[in-house]
């Protein structure tokens, strides 16, 4: 499928191009880079495509503009995981111990602790007034006829507003296509059972979001974890090598500004993925909570985009951009549609009518674009003060991710027990979600996500700073006895 804005695919062909010379090798860290002028005769690209890449790679982390010199390579702060060797495959895990998770968030909700534990935009960046007005709007408004569920797959003007946002996010699909849900967790939840068996395998990103490892615990599938770049997000080599060994049914992805460690998969991978779907013969489940939170606002293409088989389905919500409680989302696939809407009706009956409406308001409207630009910009402010403050305040040898999208950090303190550190933590009123909570096998002790999302005060400074010296005390170290 060709993409409809072939001048937001140029700049980002040439994006991924000088991204993958540096992974190569081609250009190295303090090198400076050929020219615009120069690359835009190489690439056969105007000058202002060029300087468009340079402005995502700078928001990537990856170069830097020094005044009248141009632009240079920088040293990456982000931790490379490792690829898996030419003899070692993941094995498939089943997923325990997540009861963990609702003790953590519970604890977030206690009178004067400071959360920055759970990836929820904080609610003073949330557009409480405009989604307030469309609720009473749509009060208003109510009938009799509007008091009854609204059957799979759900009220048919949001799924018409939906379909043109997904549009002009290169992703052309049909309202009928489009399944409204109680969120985007239970998408994923829809869009796995439409397509695995309890016992099945599937393949996810590591580190992972803990709630995707809750829905294959309440599904009884099995996951199989594969490495995940902080940068450009999962290896396709190491699930080239899963496919070759195990008999993966589906893979679930968050592939812009993935949680926790915020990477953004290039286009390139996109494609190579997808294909991967098609001759491996497995169902691409796509979470793109966050695909609207790029901080630059250059939206990357959703892997379905790139979809002519119906290999993907995409799921979405609202919960990360404009209201969590309303918990209204989507999934989308033609090929399992029917499907989709037959467990819904089982599982919930139908997604709650007035959201439905007072979303399709907001949807209809111009107000969603112009909160969206003030968040972004918010949020990428936000993520460059934490980490300028976990490079100053933690440990020498701390790494820390600088994502070019959504509002969380991912550290790694080496020799770090970040369950301890965690309960710590909280103990001096600060609550943070420890790395063992990302993956099926209590991996990633030595680290912790930071949520960034609350607007910057002394509140912030003070917390990371606190953390960062919590970070330095011996006790914190992997050899305490827990409790």
């Amino acid at each position: 499928m060709t993409p409809p804005d072939r001048h937001r695919t140029r700049y980002q062909h040439l994006t991924d191009t000088l991204s993958e010379r540096m992974d190569d090798g081609v250009y190295q860290a303090g090198q400076r880079l050929p020219g615009v002028r120069r690359l835009a005769r190489e690439f056969s690209v105007s000058v202002s495509t060029v300087l468009r890449a340079m402005e995502q790679l700078e928001s990537f982390g990856r170069v830097e503009a020094r005044p009248r010199s141009g632009y240079y390579v920088r040293a990456s702060r982000k931790r490379s995981l490792p690829a898996p060797q030419a003899d070692i495959t993941p094995s498939p895990q089943a997923i325990d111990g997540q009861d963990r998770v609702l003790q953590l968030l519970r604890g977030g909700q206690s009178e004067g602790m400071l959360s920055l534990a759970a990836a929820m935009p904080d609610a003073q960046q949330l557009p409480l007034r405009l989604v307030n007005k469309a609720l009473v709007s749509a009060a208003r408004r109510r009938g009799p006829d509007d008091a009854l569920y609204d059957f799979p797959p759900g009220h048919a003007p949001l799924r018409q507003a939906i379909a043109r946002r997904m549009h002009l996010n290169g992703c052309p699909v049909d309202p009928a296509d489009i399944v409204i849900t109680g969120g985007c967790q239970q998408a994923l939840g829809l869009a796995l059972q439409s397509v695995c068996a309890p016992g099945d395998l599937v393949a996810v990103e590591s580190p992972t979001y803990y709630g995707l490892l809750q829905v294959l615990e309440a599904h009884r599938l099995k996951a199989l974890e594969i490495p995940s770049h902080p940068e450009t997000g999962l290896s396709l080599e190491a699930l080239r090598m899963a496919l070759d060994n195990w008999p993966i049914r589906a893979c679930v992805l968050v592939p812009s500004y993935s949680n926790p460690t915020g990477s953004c998969m290039p286009e390139s991978h996109r494609q190579r993925l997808v294909s991967m779907a098609g001759s491996h013969n497995f169902t691409i489940v796509e979470d793109d909570v966050y695909g609207d939170l790029a901080h630059d606002g250059s939206r990357a293409l959703p892997v379905r985009a790139f979809d002519q088989a119906d290999r993907v389905v995409y799921c979405n919500s609202f919960s990360k951009t404009l209201a969590p409680d309303l918990r209204v989302g989507w999934v989308s696939s033609p090929r399992l549609s029917e499907r989709l809407c037959q467990l819904q009706f089982a599982g919930q009956l139908a997604a709650p009518g007035l959201a439905q409406r007072a979303l399709t308001e907001l949807l209809q409207g111009g107000g969603i674009d112009r909160h969206l630009r003030r968040v972004r910009a918010s949020y990428m402010t936000n993520i460059s003060r934490a980490v300028h403050l976990v490079d100053q305040y933690f440990p020498a040898g701390t790494e820390v991710t600088n994502p070019a999208g959504g509002y969380v950090i991912w550290v790694r303190v080496p020799g770090l027990d970040s369950e301890a550190f965690q309960r710590h933590a909280a103990n001096a009123g600060v609550l943070i979600a420890p790395g063992t909570l990302f993956s099926t096998g209590r991996r990633y002790a030595d680290c912790c996500r930071i949520n960034c999302s609350r607007p910057w005060g002394t509140d912030m400074d003070t917390a990371i700073r606190l953390l960062g010296h919590l970070a330095r005390e011996p006790h914190h170290q992997k050899n305490e006895e827990l409790s």
